[in-house]
């Protein structure tokens, strides 16, 4: 059972982290193309799209991320 959700919880993790790097990297990219022909519209428009969206995408990255954590019952690492 374990394993299965432990398959099941990172094949989920990595497609949101896919998801969330695509959503950053266009925001990003898009902001730089309108400051490198100077076009505010661009960079505010970009930050309209994009920005939500890769929040909620960085959100549930780190839930998953946690839940696998907890699925394969890792202790922290001490420092």
């Amino acid at each position: 059972m374990r394993k299965t959700l432990d398959k099941t919880v990172t094949g989920v993790f990595a497609l949101a982290m896919m998801a969330f790097l695509a959503l950053a990297c266009a925001l990003v990219l898009t902001q730089i193309v309108g400051i490198v022909f100077v076009l505010p519209d661009l960079v505010v428009t970009a930050e309209t799209l994009f920005k939500g969206p890769a929040i909620v995408g960085a959100v549930l990255v780190s839930l998953l991320g946690y839940a696998l954590f907890n699925i394969r019952g890792e202790k922290p690492a001490e420092s």
